[in-house]
């Protein structure tokens, strides 16, 4: 489970980025909150399936069979709120995941859902015989 402030996923989201996740700034703070839980699945569901992990981790190049790794389901569950801060509640269920590829794919999920990378980033990221940085 991954805890992500909410304010780190709505900072930049600007009208370019809203049109694409589909997120309306005039609503309401609870509503955006609600449509960022829609939105962020998004991204996050790139990642089910078995791929090679290579670009999430180090020390492993692609077409090593220690870099394939499973990943049966993403949830974006429910909002916490901590001394007046509010996360969301990330669960990746998976197989035997490698050093630092739960931080990087969280990390590459905010960068797409901030606008810094596009979301088809990330199957460049687990499909690219190349290193990619993520």
């Amino acid at each position: 489970e991954y805890l992500i402030p909410v304010n780190v996923l709505l900072a930049p989201i600007e009208a370019p980025l809203a049109s694409e996740f589909g997120i309306d700034r005039m609503f309401e703070m609870q509503d955006r909150i609600l449509q960022l839980k829609r939105a962020i699945k998004r991204p996050l569901k790139r990642f089910v399936g078995l791929h090679s992990f290579h670009n999430f981790t180090t020390g492993l190049d692609a077409g090593q069979d220690q870099a394939r790794r499973e990943v049966y389901r993403t949830y974006c569950r429910d909002l916490v709120s901590s001394r007046g801060v509010d996360f969301l509640r990330i669960s990746i269920a998976g197989r035997s995941f490698l050093y630092h590829q739960i931080r990087r794919i969280m990390g590459l999920v905010i960068a797409c859902m901030r606008g810094v990378v596009p979301v088809d980033y990330i199957n460049f990221a687990l499909t690219s015989s190349q290193p990619v940085p993520v």
